[in-house]
């Protein structure tokens, strides 16, 4: 018995993949000083028990779409199609929006391999609660279990659901489930990180994990949980205001505009424009107000020039945010309560978390921060993959997290 307890331990054993199930759950805009913070007990128990990092570095630029896919592709949101919320595609002459349910469920935008597709390639059941591109064929393939994006599905509905498939006969269990809340992140935008809604909705929070937990519990299953987010959140208030009318014709003319916030994207519509003459026109506008990058400037856009790789990149100096003329009324004096996110990666607020427990991981360990990129090939091995290359980031996490007796 105690030979089939420790191979049970080994990561990438046989035992791993039969048995144990993965359970991979995104907190949207659950920043890294949360748990602390707010004093969420089950948490801090929880990330005792397994490996905590210091923090969770978003890939640039630090949106919930775009990070989401980062973490089950591996690839920079440059290289896997989703590069923000909003944004053009100009070989498939479409634009993507989160709220546009059919850009949302066209497989076309999405690229690089999904870790359910790379899984289910290798025999493994999939499911999944709410994970970005999991409700799109992305080259023939979704997760055998998904449920559709519904926001009015309460966090409780949805951790009983996810327990639903961990209690399904063994011969019907996914060994991945991928789950979304996004209470942090709701909240967090409307009054801010450091809001006494925020510090309610992180009791609420913690509760449900414990509730979660106990349900593991129940099942008798074993079970690998990690826990991550997308990106932190910044404190708006006393933020600068930079207004951009974005039905200025002699803009609106010649380029399609994207995003807003801590940065806008800007796609040439004559493909022929050069830099420096788009750079001018939105001078005339902005003057110097902003930055003007070429995407190459960002890690996240190296390499080819991709269809839905912008042409400009208009980013927010430090304490400003670019709105729309239409928030001017509301605004113009500045920012008063609320947060944001989409800033630099960089910046410590836009920090999110990754802790994880379970047989694979080790007792107690705490890590530095790490880019989200690198989870792809954490969830290759503990669910008994052969290492996939094709990717951005690499396996150093598997040395620092994983429980490595035998």
């Amino acid at each position: 018995m105690r030979l089939i307890f420790l191979l049970l331990l080994i990561p990438g054993g046989i035992f791993a993949q039969l048995d144990t199930v993965t359970i991979l759950i995104s907190y949207d805009g659950f920043r890294h000083d949360y748990v602390e913070k707010f004093d969420m007990k089950n948490f801090k128990d929880f990330l005792s028990e397994g490996v905590a990092a210091d923090g969770l570095i978003p890939s640039f630029p630090s949106k919930t779409f775009a990070n989401h896919y980062s973490i089950v592709t591996g690839l920079e949101p440059g290289h896997h199609g989703l590069p923000a919320n909003s944004f053009y595609n100009r070989e498939l002459k479409k634009i993507y929006v989160i709220r546009d349910r059919e850009a949302v469920q066209d497989g076309r935008f999405y690229h690089g391999l999904p870790i359910w597709c790379y899984a289910q390639q290798n025999g493994l059941k999939t499911a999944s609660y709410f994970w970005v591109g999991t409700e799109a064929s992305i080259n023939g393939c979704k997760p055998d279990y998904v449920v559709p994006y519904n926001a009015k599905i309460s966090n409780r509905s949805r951790i009983d659901g996810m327990i639903e498939w961990l209690n399904l006969p063994k011969e019907e269990r996914p060994s991945l489930i991928l789950g979304y809340f996004s209470t942090f992140d709701d909240l967090g935008h409307k009054f801010g990180p450091n809001s006494n809604e925020v510090k309610e909705a992180a009791k609420i929070i913690d509760d449900e994990l414990g509730y979660f937990l106990s349900e593991i519990k129940k099942s008798e299953v074993p079970v690998n949980l990690i826990l991550v987010s997308d990106h932190g959140m910044e404190d708006m208030a006393g933020y600068e205001p930079i207004f951009l009318d974005n039905d200025n014709r002699a803009l609106r003319s010649k380029y399609l505009m994207f995003n807003a916030g801590p940065f806008v994207y800007v796609y040439f519509r004559n493909k022929n424009t050069e830099f420096l003459k788009a750079v001018e026109d939105f001078k005339k506008v902005l003057g110097n107000s902003v930055n003007y990058n070429s995407p190459e400037r960002f890690k996240s856009f190296s390499g080819v020039k991709q269809p839905w790789t912008p042409d400009l990149i208009l980013s927010a100096p430090k304490g400003k945010i670019i709105l729309g003329e239409e928030h001017r009324e509301k605004h113009e004096s500045g920012i008063k309560e609320g947060g944001n996110h989409g800033f630099s990666p960089e910046m410590r607020s836009m920090h999110g978390i990754f802790y994880a427990n379970g047989p694979s991981f080790k007792h107690g360990a705490k890590i530095n921060s790490f880019q989200n990129i690198h989870i792809y090939s954490l969830l290759v091995n503990i669910l008994s993959l052969k290492q996939y290359d094709f990717i951005d980031g690499n396996d150093f996490l598997l040395e620092k997290v994983l429980n490595q007796e035998q």
